[in-house]
């Protein structure tokens, strides 16, 4: 396929790529939102990776952008974030606050939950509930029951998604598809974590649950991509 050929040459296909990929990341960071920024970068390697480019180049770009990227994570509250989610108790009335309100709405859940609108948390004892928290109010709400339902709903979203990625007759159709399917899981896998106080706070929301209407018409156009594309396979 040409356009990989073109992808593995380093000057003419792969580091412009690259620079396209940190001028978008960069407009983001700006707005500020590292967790976006984050995304848009984890997204497109990931991309080149399955796309067959050399292993060399990505590493040696990731090591080349790594100062920048350390330079903005010790940035003020990005710093203070990462501090707290080593030892978050320490910080329990500062940066440390958030997450530990949504370990205590997860932990208060219980199996079966509080009931659907009896949680405690969202009456502003956990901030951005019904976004970046999302799955914290669900857990409390329904308990692990209803926490690890969600869950297998992505899971078997996620399973359709790649099984219309590997259907795909084309190179750019299944990079396409690929790409879209990174789009939806990733934002809520990291949003779980999150919440579960297992990797940083990024402020990301729980695809197709959190409040947000743009989101929302975003996500539904790409799950449209995906089954337009799973759709014209069958009919080929």
């Amino acid at each position: 396929d040409k356009k990989n050929d073109r992808l593995r040459d380093f000057l003419g296909g792969f580091l412009p790529a690259c620079v396209l990929i940190g001028i978008i990341a960069g407009l983001i960071v700006l707005e500020p939102d590292f967790g976006g920024a984050f995304l848009i970068i984890l997204i497109g390697f990931s991309l080149f990776f399955v796309a067959g480019v050399n292993i060399k180049h990505i590493i040696g770009i990731s090591l080349f952008s790594l100062p920048a990227i350390i330079s903005f994570l010790l940035v003020d509250y990005r710093r203070d974030r990462l501090i707290s989610f080593l030892d978050p108790w320490s910080y329990q009335e500062t940066s440390g606050y958030q997450l530990i309100q949504s370990l205590i709405a997860v932990g208060s859940g219980g199996i079966f939950g509080k009931g659907l609108g009896n949680s405690t948390q969202k009456l502003y004892f956990l901030p951005e509930i019904h976004t970046d928290f999302i799955y914290a109010g669900i857990a409390e709400e329904l308990g692990f029951i209803g926490s690890v339902f969600i869950l297998m709903l992505f899971v078997i979203l996620f399973i359709f998604c790649v099984d219309s990625t590997l259907k795909q007759k084309d190179n750019f159709r299944f990079l396409l598809t690929f790409g879209c399917t990174l789009v939806i899981v990733l934002p809520a896998l990291f949003h779980i974590l999150a919440v579960l106080g297992l990797v940083p706070t990024k402020g990301l929301t729980l695809t197709f649950v959190s409040y947000g209407g743009s989101s929302l018409i975003m996500n539904m156009f790409i799950i449209g991509v995906i089954l337009r594309g799973l759709k014209e396979n069958r009919c080929v």
